[in-house]
């Protein structure tokens, strides 16, 4: 059993880490952005789009580790 301050610091730490997570998944959908504007970028060199490739993969990869821990917690879009 919780005393009243016990169960208010759990919810302000689950507030917390869940405003964490979305600050990492913002910086991971920006990079992936950033990535995917140097994979068709037919100037740069191949090694910069291939490199760019990588990042996009490794980018959505992350996102979809996250959107499966997510659904096994319950949280679905």
């Amino acid at each position: 059993m919780l005393t009243p301050l016990e169960d208010r610091v759990l919810i302000a730490q689950a507030l917390s880490a869940g405003l964490a997570a979305t600050v990492m998944i913002q910086n991971l959908i920006r990079k992936g952005e950033e990535a995917q504007i140097g994979v068709f970028d037919r100037t740069l060199p191949r090694e910069v789009r291939a490199e760019a490739m990588k990042d996009s993969r490794e980018v959505n990869d992350t996102l979809k580790l996250i959107a499966s821990v997510q659904a096994l917690s319950g949280i679905c879009a």
